[in-house]
């Protein structure tokens, strides 16, 4: 009686284990990369088969089908699974369609309220609305969902050209050069992180070393002083038909792309030109 009796027990319990349903959402916009109970509407299956269908999903892109849901839990089990199909997808793609950004990327969000996902029913509606999303930096974009609001916080960031060393750079070098660098490519969040002007490289000299695995930024350079007060600069003038070339004398020192004044030693004019090069003006009339 005692071996039948626990012979009973073991098979209902596996029989409860190998029937149960999971019940979910149609649509499941990830907000974090690891999901929670939030995707299971309701469940009566055990804890563990729970955390495999969120792993699956959490794992997932796009269409996922129920029976293959089912049968990657468990192959013998009889799990029911539904909805029939269920679309997964990011946040991030979801708001980037809706707000039409072209040259823009979402980085990352995250909901101020710490939801894993935005789930939707099939009659459900979803909508995007963002007062400043077409510029990169940290934005405030707000979900209306039916009638419902849900806020999220978004960084969106540019693709842009940026530059790495060839080789690893002592900041004692004491001219740096183009081909000291090679071009690639990262997603900028905020401004005027990144050195881009690399053809006038040669006007800057290193703050610190640089290993051959960093980005070059606007912070590891300091611009050259390229003219020194009472220097003899070489003047280009330019005006909208000719141009001329004279010496002047600088009136105050400056870097790359700085105006200073000039004064022209022979008229005693003074004219407010921009440095271009080492000792060299530039004066557009």
């Amino acid at each position: 009686m005692k071996l039948f009796f626990l012979i009973f027990t073991i098979f209902s319990y596996l029989n409860v284990q190998a029937n149960c349903e999971i019940n979910s959402y149609e649509k499941i916009f990830k907000i974090n990369k690891i999901l929670d109970n939030l995707i299971i509407k309701n469940s009566n299956c055990s804890e563990s088969i729970n955390q495999k269908f969120i792993e699956i999903v959490s794992n997932a892109s796009g269409k996922i089908n129920h029976q293959f849901i089912s049968n990657y839990i468990d192959e013998e089990a009889q799990i029911k699974v539904s909805p029939k199909i269920i679309m997964v997808e990011t946040i991030n793609t979801v708001i980037s369609e809706q707000l039409g950004l072209k040259d823009l990327v979402i980085v990352k969000t995250h909901s101020l309220l710490g939801k894993s996902a935005v789930t939707l029913s099939s009659n459900d509606m979803i909508s995007v609305a963002c007062q400043n999303c077409n510029d990169i930096g940290t934005k405030n974009i707000k979900l209306n969902i039916n009638k419902e609001q849900l806020w999220l916080t978004s960084t969106i960031g540019k693709k842009v050209s940026v530059f790495k060393p060839i080789q690893n750079l002592n900041r004692q070098t004491p001219i740096l050069s183009k081909d000291d660098f090679s071009p690639t490519s990262t997603v900028m969040t905020s401004k005027g992180n990144y050195f881009t002007d690399i053809e006038n490289i040669r006007f800057y000299k290193l703050n610190r070393n640089l290993d051959n695995r960093s980005f070059l930024k606007n912070t590891d350079l300091t611009a050259k002083n390229l003219v020194s007060f009472g220097q003899k600069v070489k003047l280009k003038i330019k005006t909208k038909n000719i141009e001329l070339k004279s010496i002047g004398t600088a009136k105050r020192g400056g870097r790359l792309g700085d105006f200073i004044e000039v004064q022209n030693p022979k008229s005693q004019k003074v004219f407010l030109g921009k440095i271009i090069d080492y000792n060299k003006v530039l004066v557009e009339l």
